[in-house]
């Protein structure tokens, strides 16, 4: 029971990140934060000031990532609710709540919505024809 609790909260706290990134108010991958820094001055600002925070203000890089892409985000990326209840109770039934075999688990279901999705998708599909049936 408690690491079905755990793997709810890491989930819970990816789905935050990501809607806190799709807001504006959490730094996405790859953006930067415009200190005002050039030629005549640093840019050292009061850190506090003018910033918004990154993901790994809430969970260590290797948390969110994990290190075989077991981490927080593979509960949260393509997975919806429902897929992610699914989950675990398979893995309760199975008797392995393990963050590696749920995140498993789950960027298996989010690869079969990414499947669906381009085999339906109308622009996918003319994109498939336009390059001789292949994806």
């Amino acid at each position: 029971m408690t690491a079905e609790f755990v793997r709810r909260a890491e989930r819970g706290l990816g789905v935050a990140i990501r809607e806190g990134q799709e807001r504006g108010a959490v730094l996405r991958q790859g953006e930067k934060i415009d200190r005002g820094a050039n030629q005549y001055q640093s840019g050292a600002v009061d850190q506090m000031e003018n910033t918004k925070p990154g993901p790994e203000s809430f969970a260590p890089k290797g948390e969110l990532h994990g290190s075989r892409g077991d981490g927080i985000y593979a509960l949260t990326d393509n997975v919806s609710d429902e897929q992610f209840d699914e989950v675990l109770i398979e893995a309760r039934d199975e008797g392995n709540l393990s963050r590696a075999n749920v995140a498993r688990r789950c960027r298996d279901c989010g690869a079969e919505l990414d499947r669906r999705h381009v085999w339906r998708c109308a622009e996918c599909i003319a994109r498939r024809i336009e390059h001789g049936g292949r994806r």
